[in-house]
């Protein structure tokens, strides 16, 4: 059985990469069309992430 803690941190560290990834994407001085890519798709998969750890965190806390 899964503990809420573990996901919970999971979590957080996964909005700070979200945060990484805008950084890289808007911020930085010189971004490449390349950049803009990998970081998009970078992006799109950790929306998956949150998506799949929202879901995880709705079950345990339903079953427990």
């Amino acid at each position: 059985m899964e503990e809420m803690a573990p996901v919970v941190v999971f979590m957080v560290l996964t909005v700070i990469s979200c945060i990484v990834h805008i950084f890289y994407m808007i911020w930085q001085s010189y971004v490449l069309l390349f950049d803009v890519v990998l970081n998009a798709l970078s992006l799109a998969l950790i929306v998956g992430e949150l998506i799949t750890g929202g879901l995880l965190i709705a079950n345990l806390a339903k079953s427990g």
